[in-house]
């Protein structure tokens, strides 16, 4: 957070070092960043990035939109709850398809 407000931009920055005494453990990280795609010439984050919607869908329509677009949803949240995701069972995933 303090990096944030000090105004940091760039990747590099975000290099973290922690220490651990009960191990003695003294590690580092280096930040990566997420892999890219494009979608109708915009350039979007695989892993974070978001769709916006102005209809009430389902959850059945909402993942076939995506599918006709070329896209894959490996999974789906709102919030704190995880709407879909691949590894689901079917009768689960079953439940929740008409959901809005």
């Amino acid at each position: 957070m303090y990096k944030l407000v000090d105004g940091k931009n760039t990747l590099e920055d975000y290099r973290n070092g922690f220490v651990n005494l009960a191990l003695p453990f003294f590690g580092f990280s280096e930040p990566i960043a997420s892999p890219k795609g494009k979608y109708n010439d915009v350039e979007i984050d695989k892993l974070w990035d978001r769709f916006d919607f102005d209809h009430d869908l389902t959850l059945k329509e909402l993942l076939a939109s995506f599918e006709e677009k070329g896209l894959e949803v490996t999974m789906l949240s709102s919030g704190v709850s995880l709407l879909y995701a691949s590894f689901f069972p079917k009768a689960k995933l079953e439940g929740r398809y008409g959901l809005k």
